[in-house]
């Protein structure tokens, strides 16, 4: 004797089956357990809503994505530049001020644009670029830009990037594409 399914119970099968794919079927053939199991926890979270979606746009979205052509010692400056961006945001949070997000967000900028500027005069006044150096001003420039865009999402965005080890000033590998359609270089 066939079962004869309602459409509640059909839509309610469907919908189990949409999530489990999408928490089980990460897309990736080859991937370690443990960066499969880290990936199916944040695809759960994300479908049980206790996670919300964040917008990450100047790095690769993939899960191995780690820089390549990032040397130490752009490692080591982009150690210095993320504990200034935390002393700037704890200046800014002891101060008492209610809008430490906005402030944030202009320091950081000012500190986007002086680099912008560094690049752009080397880029303009040197003759034979230097692809290391270039690559060092545009991991700079993206992790600031990064940062911007995280903390204008909100404390959740700027929490579960760092969960996922998304940002730039971590590793993370800079998306060009987008880098080259905002900044031109």
């Amino acid at each position: 004797m066939a079962s004869i399914e309602s459409s509640a119970q059909r839509k309610a099968r469907l919908d189990y089956q949409n999530k489990y794919n999408y928490v089980k079927r990460t897309g990736r053939r080859k991937m370690g357990k443990v960066q499969r199991r880290r990936e199916e926890c944040r695809r759960r979270a994300m479908v049980n809503s206790t996670r919300k979606p964040y917008s990450n746009s100047f790095t690769v979205k993939d899960i191995n994505s780690h820089d390549p052509l990032r040397t130490p010692l752009m490692a080591n400056e982009e150690r210095l530049v993320t504990r200034e961006c935390i002393q700037v945001r704890g200046i800014l949070r002891s101060d008492g001020t209610e809008l430490d997000d906005e402030h944030y967000v202009q320091a950081i900028r000012a500190r986007l644009d002086e680099a912008l500027c560094e690049a752009r005069s080397y880029l303009r006044d040197t003759e034979d670029v230097d692809v290391v150096q270039v690559h060092r001003y545009r991991r700079r420039i993206a992790g600031y830009s990064q940062i911007i865009e995280l903390v204008e999402q909100g404390s959740d965005a700027e929490h579960y990037a760092c969960l996922d080890e998304s940002y730039i000033f971590s590793g993370r590998r800079v998306n060009r594409r987008v880098f080259k359609q905002v900044y031109g270089f």
